[in-house]
């Protein structure tokens, strides 16, 4: 989770091995299913 969101800070962010970002501020409502997007778990 970041506050830098330019995709310059993205690309480093990804090669650095990230396996996704969450750009703040974000949807506290849909912050779950973004985590859950990002790890790759399941939604049960």
């Amino acid at each position: 989770m970041t506050a830098r969101g330019r995709q310059a800070d993205l690309d480093r962010y990804h090669a650095a091995g990230a396996a996704g970002v969450i750009v703040k501020p974000f949807d506290p409502l849909t912050l779950a299913d973004r985590i859950r997007e990002v790890t790759g778990a399941s939604g049960s």
